[in-house]
């Protein structure tokens, strides 16, 4: 639902894969900020925060992320896993929006909201 309430905004497109493991990407422009990733053999399931794409398209929201996620800090590393994905809280989910509407220029340099309600 979180992921396709973002595609609906407009603010990402939605990806997937099936093989070996189920991945859902959730895209801006040609990268993910994160990818849920579901290893069909292992019954494991994860989710991968891209420190690449937080530096390159969300560079505001790396702070507020990193925190959320354990202190793991984006700005200095490729990918923090974080597993199982029932531990992304609604905390978590709300400033990746917010991640998100930044790589989509939609709020302001601070990295919060840009008043606009949404």
């Amino acid at each position: 639902e979180w992921a396709d309430s973002l595609a609906g905004e407009k603010l990402v497109e939605l990806t997937s894969h099936v093989g070996k493991d189920t991945t859902l990407q959730i895209r801006v422009g040609k990268g993910s900020l994160v990818t849920f990733c579901n290893q069909l053999d292992k019954g494991d399931a994860t989710v991968r925060f891209w420190g690449n794409y937080f530096r390159r398209f969300a560079p505001n929201s790396i702070s507020k992320i990193s925190k959320l996620i354990g202190g793991r800090n984006l700005s200095e590393i490729k990918m923090a896993t974080v597993r199982p994905p029932d531990t992304i809280s609604q905390e978590i989910l709300a400033a990746l929006r917010d991640a998100y509407r930044e790589a989509n220029g939609l709020v302001g340099d601070d990295g919060g909201d840009d008043g606009d309600g949404g």
